[in-house]
């Protein structure tokens, strides 16, 4: 069974972390900037058995952002595309570039599930050696440090290390830049020398590497481990760190054998979450998508903004189209059950069963005054149904005035579609569940308003 740990260090560690995370990511001192990745991973437990391996240990779904703002995949296949927009036919084009982007709070820490290092076995994913390897998270802002004490040393101080790294663009190129890179850093957190970089960049087999570390013999130094994401699934595998004064070894817990990161820190993360794109304008609106979602949530949330610069009303559909990933070959018909949530004709849940290609069980939530068109399958991995979801709203945007409209997708770690016997009356319960508790207490509990501006939050018509 893969096993997971995250750091939790000790009170010297924490302070060193702190002062770390108080620069920036520059080593200045300034606070972190108003930017932030373009995917999300969810933190979560998942209990499916066909799905590994995850886009991050410990993080089996995605929030993968496309330049329509519409939600990519999942991490699971869970979506060829939700959510895209289109308003009286004509879509919100997806030429977004990550300059055109608006980053806000609230910042997101490891209490929210952010994760930035973790440690897996081969349950996970091939190691580089021995049983075990270190992972980076995709996130925004990820280190893996350990202090090296060099004092009372003399050259030669030779670094080594194996990795094996993902680094890309992903969808929004212009003005994104995602690195991996280790450096060393004073204990300040000041950077003072980068021993190795990588831009965007795809590396599909593990390097060895080596560095001399004769400049700071007699010092106390931070090797650092850092990564910058962004990017679509992204990570640096890591693995046999080693520092050699003679043959006395340096580093502590190096080749992470001992199945946790003991000897490591990691900063104390900041991400932004909350992202909104530029504007478009469609059918005479101008048009704004904002996304936002906390790692241990299960869901994302979408808020269009639609505001009309005229000075007479405007009247316009408003459809989102779902295409569920749930594909039967090349005929293009889903074998994911899709049905209202219980109660309500405000949400919808699905879940599949199409036998070794499974997907996890998935939830829309769009609120009141929605036409939803929706064609199930007669049957379970019945091949008769359709695995596209319209949702359509009748909006009016007065003159000089704007409306908005919520949405949340929700994705878990459960893939019902792996339960012995299920039928098609089975439910995915716990989408069911957190589906009624958004409909229920948006508006009530903050959590579901968390992140939106006053104006967003007084123009919305479907809550």
């Amino acid at each position: 069974m893969m096993k997971i740990s995250e750091i939790s260090g000790s009170v010297a560690a924490l302070a060193l972390v702190l002062a770390l995370a108080a620069c920036g990511g520059g080593g200045e001192g300034a606070p972190p900037p108003l930017k932030g990745g373009t995917t999300f991973n969810q933190t979560l437990t998942a209990t499916d058995t066909t799905s590994l391996p995850h886009p991050f240990p410990g993080q089996p779904n995605i929030w993968d952002l496309d330049p329509n703002f519409s939600l990519y995949d999942g991490g699971d296949d869970q979506f060829d595309g939700a959510l895209q927009l289109d308003v009286d036919g004509d879509p919100f084009p997806a030429d977004q570039t990550y300059g055109e982007l608006t980053f806000s709070g609230p910042y997101l820490s490891s209490a929210d599930g952010v994760q930035v290092a973790a440690v897996a076995d081969s349950d996970y994913g091939s190691t580089l050696e021995g049983s075990w390897s270190a992972w980076l998270s995709g996130i925004y802002d990820g280190r893996l440090q350990q202090i090296l004490d060099l004092n009372g040393l003399t050259a030669p101080l030779l670094l080594k290390w194996i990795d094996d790294v993902y680094i890309d663009a992903g969808h929004f190129i212009q003005g994104n830049d995602p690195h991996y890179r280790v450096v060393i850093r004073d204990e300040a957190g000041n950077l003072l020398e980068t021993i190795y970089e990588e831009n965007p960049v795809r590396v599909t087999n593990p390097l060895s590497h080596n560095a001399s570390l004769d400049k700071y013999a007699g010092q106390k130094i931070v090797l650092s481990f850092e990564q910058r994401g962004s990017n679509l699934i992204g990570y640096a595998q890591i693995d046999s760190i080693s520092v050699l004064a003679g043959a006395a070894e340096q580093v502590v817990n190096g080749d992470f054998e001992t199945g946790d990161l003991s000897g490591w820190t990691t900063n104390i993360p900041q991400e932004l979450q909350n992202v909104t794109s530029g504007t478009r304008t469609l059918a005479g609106l101008d048009v704004n998508r904002s996304f936002y979602t906390v790692p241990n949530r299960l869901w994302g949330r979408w808020v269009d903004v639609f505001e009309n610069p005229g000075v007479s009303p405007v009247t316009v559909t408003v459809t989102y189209t779902t295409d569920l990933g749930h594909d039967n070959g090349s005929t293009g018909f889903g074998t994911g059950m899709i049905a209202y949530t219980p109660g309500t004709n405000r949400a919808l849940s699905s879940w599949d069963n199409l036998a070794g290609d499974r997907d996890r069980d998935l939830g829309l939530v769009f609120g009141s005054g929605a036409t939803a068109l929706i064609d199930a399958p007669s049957a379970v991995s019945a091949a008769d149904g359709n695995d596209l979801i319209t949702v359509s709203y009748n909006l009016t945007v007065p003159a000089l005035g704007r409306r908005a409209l919520v949405n949340f997708v929700v994705m878990n770690g459960i893939d019902t579609g792996e339960i012995p016997g299920v039928t098609a009356s089975t439910r995915p319960g716990e989408i069911d569940a957190e589906n009624i508790k958004i409909l229920d207490r948006y508006g009530i509990n903050p959590q579901y308003q968390e992140g939106m501006t006053q104006e967003q939050i007084e123009s919305v018509v479907n809550f």
